[in-house]
């Protein structure tokens, strides 16, 4: 997996709102606030410059809305190009890190639990496979590892712990309370 693999975009955040429908950057905001507030932080000003950033890279397309009495609005949507990136990424299981099983596999969750409810438990059995094949992966790294590494060693072992701690979750987790 390749760095830009394991890191989570918040563009992402932005397909998943305007996927359902077109928005106003604030609408997408406050989505973000109220829904998402616990699992990821984006400032309006952080928002704003991903929407522009990802408009000149034509991957949203804005339309200005004229308003009576008040400035006029730019209204987003996907181009087909976002679209079909976003229902690879949607579909994928994350890199195996606390944070990114915390924030993005939760976004995952939370954007397929409104747009296809039925894929939740594919990619948690996915996200399983991940999960289990990296801790497999790291009891092979602590074997190997020499005696003299002990903090290494320690930290390994923490890492171990949490990622375990994550899998008993990740198997326990009832798929039916996302269905509205």
């Amino acid at each position: 997996m390749t760095k830009s693999e394991k890191s989570f975009s918040p563009n992402y955040l932005i397909y998943g709102c305007l996927a359902e429908e077109s928005a106003h950057g604030y609408e997408i905001h406050q989505r973000i606030e109220n829904d998402l507030n616990y699992v990821w932080s984006l400032s309006q000003s952080q928002l704003y410059a991903l929407l522009k950033r990802l408009e000149n890279k034509q991957l949203i397309v804005g339309e200005m809305i004229p308003q009576e009495g008040r400035p006029d609005r730019k209204r987003f949507t996907l181009s087909p190009q976002a679209k079909q990136e976003y229902q690879k990424w949607l579909q994928s299981p994350v890199w195996v890190s606390m944070r990114s099983l915390r924030m993005e596999l939760l976004a995952k969750i939370y954007f397929l639990s409104s747009q296809n409810p039925e894929a939740i438990n594919p990619l948690i059995q996915n996200q399983v496979s991940e999960v289990e094949q990296t801790l497999h992966s790291i009891a092979h790294q602590l074997e190997k590892m020499p005696s003299d590494q002990t903090v290494n060693k320690i930290s390994m072992q923490i890492k171990q712990a949490q990622i375990q701690m994550m899998l008993a979750y990740l198997k326990k987790l009832d798929v039916n309370q996302f269905r509205s």
